[in-house]
């Protein structure tokens, strides 16, 4: 049951909450909004193990995975944190187009500043409902549709699970 119930909370906490949040915030009219992004972070761990979440490969993207490559931490500091961006240094690409897009948004209000060739351009949630997806030698754009009646579901009940 542990897999049904990691769903739930992961929908409820994660999934749900990020989409409500973003259809909300770019919906507002053009004088009241300010641009909205969405990325999902899709990148495995270097060697399929996060030392303080489960030593037993293969581990995938768990919540908290891209703090080290949104910090751009370099791979010889990051190695007792969480995740950890390892020796490869095709990670440490990835680590630095998150943090420069990061950088970039705040200073900007658009993370396509980045100056990395070769991406797609990341567009704003109010002009494409869209993630960036963060990958490895594979960063691309994608619709954000994935279980849309499940996510909005929980739009219909939190108030009465929030006492």
């Amino acid at each position: 049951m542990y897999k049904r119930g990691a769903a739930i909370i992961g929908d409820e906490v994660i999934h749900a909450g990020r989409r409500f949040t973003t259809e909300f915030y770019s919906s507002r009219k053009n004088n009241l909004r300010r641009p909205v992004y969405s990325y999902r972070f899709d990148q495995s761990t270097w060697n399929g193990v996060e030392v303080l979440v489960a030593t037993v490969a293969p581990v995938y993207s768990t919540h908290y995975t891209e703090i080290c490559f949104v910090f751009n931490i370099d791979p010889s500091v990051s190695v007792n944190n969480t995740n950890w961006i390892g020796p490869d240094p095709a990670f440490y690409e990835l680590s630095k187009l998150m943090s420069r897009s990061w950088i970039s948004f705040v200073h900007d209000l658009d993370p396509n500043n980045h100056a990395v060739a070769g991406i797609p351009t990341w567009p704003s949630y109010s002009e494409s409902p869209s993630n960036f997806v963060f990958r490895v030698e594979n960063s691309e754009v994608e619709l954000d549709n994935w279980r849309v009646p499940q996510l909005k579901f929980w739009g219909t009940i939190w108030g009465s699970l929030k006492t």
